[in-house]
């Protein structure tokens, strides 16, 4: 069987939509809260306190992942992980995302 992956924001989108079904069909990644909601797989959260949450309350087989400049703080937690940072730079009125040394967003 073919196995997909969502990954699932926590914002006013997602109010009133039913997650369960997907749970038999695809791996579930949860940005942010939404694990105070579902038992996911994967949680990224970038901001620390909301790491500090997910990693008080998910339990150990829930891979959760954060933002390397705080990982350090998480290293002894096995489950906690690092993504590593957007390559991007920022100019005065955009973000110019990074690819292999050429920006690649229209101008």
């Amino acid at each position: 069987m073919t196995k997909f992956v969502s990954v699932i924001g926590n914002g006013e989108s997602r109010r009133g939509f039913d997650l369960t079904p997907l749970k038999s069909v695809t791996t579930m990644i949860g940005c942010n809260a939404l694990f105070r909601d579902h038992n996911l797989e994967y949680v990224v959260a970038c901001d620390r306190h909301m790491c500090q949450e997910a990693a008080n309350t998910c339990g150990k087989n829930t891979t959760i992942f954060t933002r390397e400049n705080w990982y350090q703080q998480f290293a002894y937690w096995p489950n906690v992980k690092k993504v590593p940072d957007l390559p991007y730079e920022e100019t005065k009125d955009r973000m110019i995302l990074s690819i292999g040394g050429q920006d690649n967003l229209p101008h």
